[in-house]
């Protein structure tokens, strides 16, 4: 029998699923074909308000908020940063339950905020900037130690019945990349290409959360491996050029959803085939479709949209 996870492994690899697979985020889990667990917690305590990585969160309503300050003070501090513990025991404790519940669906392992977005809250977003120009070596440092302990989560992901690991990491305004092509790609493309190869080594599918406009590197994240992504800013990614990765970019993050209105069943102005659909944090929803190497839309047959 073809499951719920056999269904979104066919539109990641375009083969053409019998139906639209359905991601939802936060709520109506057991109706998603797509479902996360958490294996790095930025959420913790008792207000789920403290990073394992040591920064606070401040909240004036009911988003994740803002961290209250850097735990950086300045470029001199990266040297002694605490990086956390592995503790593998503690942090995959409940992944078993969590794969036997989800056993038909296709199962990520979250990093949560990765990567870029880590650095900014540990260093502060100004912080950080600052320091690309000022102080270089710091930036590659406080990286080395960030992207070195996702890849330690990554390694002991393997075998823990994970389908793919998930990164959170924004890199785009409206307008564009926050920092320039060429920076992006001496600085972080390099780990992100580490961290992909580790995932993919160890039989995981790589999905990639950047929202904003990020054109200049939508072929660099195919070279280096993502599989899925997803954008959900307004004026996120336009460009056609996903060529076979699975595309993921917002339809409409000003609209308020439970399920797709039916007229988004074919939405063939956007892509030729459509992966999937997803509900994301404040019930805006959000479209996935693939972009097919096809330039021939009769070789790339619209599926269905599951509605019910």
């Amino acid at each position: 029998m073809t499951t719920r996870r056999d269904q979104v492994y066919r539109a990641v690899a375009r083969t053409g699923p019998d139906y639209v697979p359905i991601y939802l985020f936060n709520k109506d889990q057991e109706q998603s074909d797509i479902v996360a667990i958490g294996v790095q917690h930025h959420f913790l305590g008792s207000k789920a308000d403290t990073s394992e990585w040591g920064f606070r969160w401040e909240r004036l309503d009911e988003t994740m908020g803002q961290p209250v300050a850097p735990v950086l003070t300045s470029s001199e501090d990266v040297a002694s940063l605490k990086v956390p513990d592995l503790a593998p025991d503690w942090r995959f404790a409940e992944v078993p339950a969590f794969v036997e519940r989800c056993a038909d669906q296709y199962r990520l392992g979250s990093l949560g905020l990765s990567g870029f977005t880590s650095m900014s809250c540990l260093r502060g977003f100004d912080g950080l900037m600052e320091d690309m120009a000022l102080c270089p070596a710091a930036v590659e440092a406080l990286a080395d130690a960030v992207f070195g302990f996702e890849e330690q989560i990554i390694v002991a992901m393997a075998g823990r019945g994970l389908d793919a690991v998930a990164f959170g990491d924004d890199w785009g305004t409206q307008q564009g990349l926050i920092i320039s092509p060429a920076s992006w790609r001496r600085i972080y493309k390099p780990r992100y290409a580490a961290q992909f190869a580790l995932a993919h080594q160890h039989g995981m599918q790589v999905y990639f959360h950047c929202c904003g406009k990020i054109d200049p590197i939508i072929p660099d994240m195919i070279e280096i491996g993502v599989d899925l992504s997803t954008s959900r800013s307004p004026t996120s990614t336009t460009s056609p050029n996903w060529g076979g990765a699975t595309a993921a970019r917002s339809v409409s993050s000003a609209r308020s959803a439970t399920r797709p209105p039916r007229s988004w069943a074919h939405p063939t102005r956007f892509a030729r085939t459509c992966a999937c659909w997803s509900s994301t944090w404040a019930g805006t929803t959000a479209a996935w479709w693939a972009m097919w190497k096809s330039t021939t839309p009769s070789a790339c047959p619209m599926p269905t949209m599951r509605l019910a």
